[in-house]
C-alpha cells in the first residue's frame, strides 16, 4: 500500500451517507462506488447514468461562476488619477510624486521580519483621505472584475493592507497570495528598474517600469495562482499601495453575505440538483483547488481564490434543501496491490495522469475523509 496523498474537499451529501469513493478524474468529482471493482468506468457509467449526470451538473454548476477565472494577471498604466490622500503616522501626508527624500524617510518608518522581502507600513499606520480616490478605486475595480472574468453577481472587494517600499538590489518572488488575489498599486515616484513578472502556467505578463514612473501611477492584479517576480531596482525607492481582493455580494465585504431565502443563480440552480442528491442518497466529493491549513478551517471564510465561490454557492444550497451534510476534509488516497506485488501501483500510467491529482487507477483505489469540518446543512 502507497502513502497516504492528501487533498482538502468538499463533499455534500446524505447526512447518514458513508463516505466512500470512486474517483472519476474527467469529472474532477467523486463517484460513489456502486458496483463490483472489476468494472470499467464506462460499465459504471452504463449502470448508473442517472447518477452521473447528476454529478455532472453540480460539477458545472460550481466551476460556472470561476470558469478560468478570465486574465489571470492584469495591468495597466493611468496618467491622471486622484491622488490618494495617504497619511502616514510619524510622517504626515505623502505628497505625489514621492521624492527621493521622502521615499527614504518612508524607508526607515517601514518593517519587515524578512530582509528579503520588501519593507512594510502597516494599516494601523496609514489613513487615506481624498474620497475620490476611494471612488476611483470602486470604479476601476468593477472594470477589472471583468477582466479577470468573476460574473457581476460576485462583486469584487479591495480591501487595502499597507504600503510596501522595495529597496535597490532587492529581488522578489512570492505566490500571489491574497483572499482571492492580489492588487498593487505603483505611486509614481523617482526609481528605476523592479520590473514585474505575472506568471501562469505557461502564460507571463510583463510589467515595465523603465526608468521610472514620475508621472503615471502603475496598476497589477494577479489570482492567487500566479508566481510574482519583482526584478531589482538600480535606482530609488518603489512604494506601492497592496490590496487584498475578494469577491463578495456587498462591495465592502470580505466574506459572502447572501441568505438561504435570497439565492444567487448558480446557488439555486445547484439547490435543485442537490435535491437529486438527497433522494438518491449518493454522497459526493468536490476536490478544491488550493490546499487550505486544516487549523484554518473553522468557518466559511477561510478559503482561497475560486474555492471561495464553490464553498458559498454550495453552503447556501445545502442549508436551502436541508437534511444534506456539507464537509470539508482531507481526501485520502491510497493504491491496492495485491500479494505478489501485481495490480495498480503509484507510477501505472494512465490516462487521468493529465490532471495531476493522484496516479491511481479509477477501480483500483478508495478515498475515506479525515479530519472534516462541518460547514453547512444537517450536521451527522
Amino acid at each position: 500500500m502507497s502513502d497516504p496523498k492528501r487533498r482538502r474537499m468538499l463533499s455534500p451529501g446524505p447526512s447518514d451517507a458513508e463516505i466512500e469513493y470512486n474517483y472519476d478524474r474527467r469529472l474532477e468529482s467523486i463517484l460513489p462506488i456502486k458496483t463490483g471493482a472489476g468494472d470499467t468506468l464506462q460499465q459504471q457509467e452504463g449502470k448508473d447514468l442517472g447518477q452521473v449526470e447528476v454529478i455532472k451538473r453540480i460539477f458545472e454548476l460550481l466551476r460556472d461562476p470561476v470558469t478560468h477565472f478570465g486574465s489571470p494577471a492584469i495591468s495597466a498604466v493611468f496618467s491622471s488619477v486622484p491622488n490618494p490622500g495617504i497619511h502616514i503616522r510619524d510622517f504626515g501626508t505623502l505628497r505625489l510624486p514621492i521624492s527621493l527624500e521622502d521615499a527614504g524617510v518612508l524607508a526607515s518608518v517601514a518593517t519587515t521580519d524578512d530582509d528579503a522581502k520588501p519593507k512594510v507600513i502597516g494599516l494601523e499606520s496609514i489613513e487615506i483621505c481624498n474620497f475620490q480616490w476611494n471612488k476611483w478605486l470602486k470604479g476601476y475595480i468593477e472594470d477589472l472584475a471583468k477582466e479577470m472574468g468573476i460574473k457581476e453577481d460576485f462583486l469584487l472587494d479591495a480591501k487595502l493592507e499597507g504600503l510596501r517600499v522595495y529597496t535597490v538590489g532587492q529581488q522578489f518572488n512570492m505566490n500571489g497570495g491574497g483572499t482571492g488575489g492580489r492588487l498593487e498599486i505603483t505611486l509614481p515616484g523617482e526609481f528605476e528598474g523592479g520590473d514585474l513578472s505575472l506568471s501562469y502556467k505557461n502564460e507571463v505578463k510583463t510589467v515595465n517600469f523603465g526608468k521610472g514612473i514620475m508621472w503615471d501611477t502603475v496598476v497589477a492584479a494577479w489570482y492567487p495562482e500566479v508566481i510574482l517576480r519583482a526584478a531589482p531596482l538600480s535606482r530609488g525607492y518603489r512604494i506601492t499601495m497592496i490590496y487584498d481582493l475578494a469577491s463578495g455580494r456587498n462591495s465592502g465585504s470580505r466574506t459572502y453575505h447572501l441568505s438561504a431565502d435570497k439565492l444567487n443563480d448558480t446557488a439555486s440552480k445547484l439547490a435543485k440538483a442537490l435535491e437529486d442528491v438527497r433522494a438518491m442518497k449518493l454522497p459526493i466529493v468536490y476536490v478544491l483547488k488550493h490546499q487550505t491549513q486544516y487549523s484554518l478551517v473553522n468557518t466559511r471564510d477561510n478559503f482561497s481564490g475560486s474555492d471561495q465561490v464553490v464553498v458559498q454557492n454550495l453552503i447556501q444550497a445545502v442549508n436551502k434543501v436541508g437534511n444534506l451534510a456539507l464537509y470539508c476534509g482531507d481526501l485520502v488516497g491510497r493504491d491496492y496491490t495485491d500479494s505478489q506485488g501485481d495490480g495498480w501501483s503509484d507510477d501505472y500510467p494512465n490516462e487521468y495522469d493529465e490532471f495531476d491529482y493522484f496516479d491511481t487507477h479509477v477501480n483500483q483505489t478508495s478515498f475515506p475523509l479525515e479530519r472534516t469540518i462541518h460547514l453547512g446543512g444537517t450536521e451527522r
